[in-house]
C-alpha cells in the first residue's frame, strides 16, 4: 500500500516535467508571447471601437429612414441621398473593416492560446525583456526602433538614380532681358 507522502512525491515527479515545459526561459519566446498578448489586447480594443462606430452609423441610418418617411418634398430627397450615402459607407467600408478586425482578433487570440496560454515566464528573463520591449503589433502606438541607416536613394526612370535633379522638371535659369 502506498503512503500519502509517497503518493505526493510520485505525483510531483510526474507533474514536474509538465511544469518545466510550460516555463518560458528564452528572451525571444517571452518577447513573442508578450507581443502576442499585446496584439490581442489592441485588436480587442479595435474590434470594440469599430463595432461601436458601426452601430452608431446603423442607428443614424435608421434615424434617416424614419425622418425620410415623414419628410416632404425637397427635404425627403435630401434625406434619401444622405441615407443612400450612409448605407453605401456602411456596406463598402465600415462593415468590411469591422469584419476584418474580428477576423484578425480571432486569429491573434488563437495564436496566443496555442503558443502562450498557460505558460509562465522566467522572472529574471522577463524583467530584462520588458525593459526594451518593442512590439510591432496590429495597432501599436509604440515606436519601432529607429534605424540609423541612410535612406535609400530615390530612383526615377527618367533620370536614373541617386538624387540628381530631374532635368525634365528643372527650369533653365532665366536670362536677364
Amino acid at each position: 500500500m502506498l503512503r500519502p507522502a509517497r503518493i505526493a512525491f510520485l505525483s510531483a515527479l510526474l507533474v514536474q516535467p509538465a511544469l518545466a515545459q510550460s516555463v518560458l526561459k528564452t528572451p525571444d519566446a517571452i518577447r513573442g508571447c508578450l507581443c502576442a498578448e499585446q496584439t490581442v489586447e489592441e485588436l480587442a480594443v479595435e474590434v470594440r471601437q469599430r463595432g461601436e462606430f458601426l452601430a452608431t452609423r446603423r442607428n443614424e441610418l435608421a434615424s434617416l429612414d424614419a425622418q425620410e418617411k415623414v419628410a416632404a418634398g425637397g427635404e425627403q430627397a435630401r434625406l434619401a441621398r444622405e441615407r443612400s450615402e450612409t448605407a453605401k459607407i456602411i456596406a463598402a467600408v465600415l462593415a468590411p473593416l469591422y469584419a476584418d478586425s474580428r477576423t484578425r482578433y480571432a486569429s491573434a487570440s488563437e495564436n496566443f492560446a496555442r503558443n502562450c496560454a498557460r505558460k509562465t515566464y522566467d522572472p529574471v528573463v522577463l524583467a530584462r525583456v520588458r525593459v526594451g520591449l518593442v512590439c510591432v503589433g496590429a495597432r501599436t502606438n509604440r515606436a519601432a526602433p529607429v534605424s540609423r541607416a541612410a535612406p535609400p536613394p530615390r530612383f526615377s526612370p527618367l533620370r536614373g538614380c541617386c538624387n540628381a535633379p530631374d532635368p525634365m522638371f528643372t527650369r533653365p535659369p532665366r536670362s536677364a532681358p
